[in-house]
């Protein structure tokens, strides 16, 4: 899968946390969940190829949102939920989660 456009998962060198982020990564400045990012400074990116089935789940609710379908924004998060109820290993809901993405990338761009 190539990388979303303008989509990264960093996570911090020193913490460990993980965190989804919209914009050129030269520039990002906030987080999906809105906290201010001074910069990259002291984090990795995460290719995509690694991405959890969480973080797709984050990058599909971001482009569903700026989309203007807001109306759909808790889908990704209710797939997600309906697969781990069902006992979906953790490979099969990033295969599931990445390919939705793909799918909408190709209906948005």
């Amino acid at each position: 899968m190539e990388q979303p456009e303008l989509w990264h998962v960093f996570v911090d060198n020193e913490t460990g946390t993980r965190s989804c982020c919209y914009g050129f990564a030269e520039a990002l400045e906030f987080n999906l969940k809105g906290e201010l990012m001074q910069s990259c400074q002291g984090k990795t990116e995460i290719p995509v190829e690694e991405w959890t089935a969480e973080e797709f789940r984050q990058v599909i609710t971001g482009y569903l949102e700026m989309s203007e379908m807001e109306r759909l924004q808790n889908l990704p998060g209710i797939i997600l939920q309906v697969m781990e109820e069902c006992g979906a290993e953790d490979e099969k809901e990033v295969q599931v989660m990445r390919k939705i993405l793909e799918e909408i990338m190709h209906l948005i761009v």
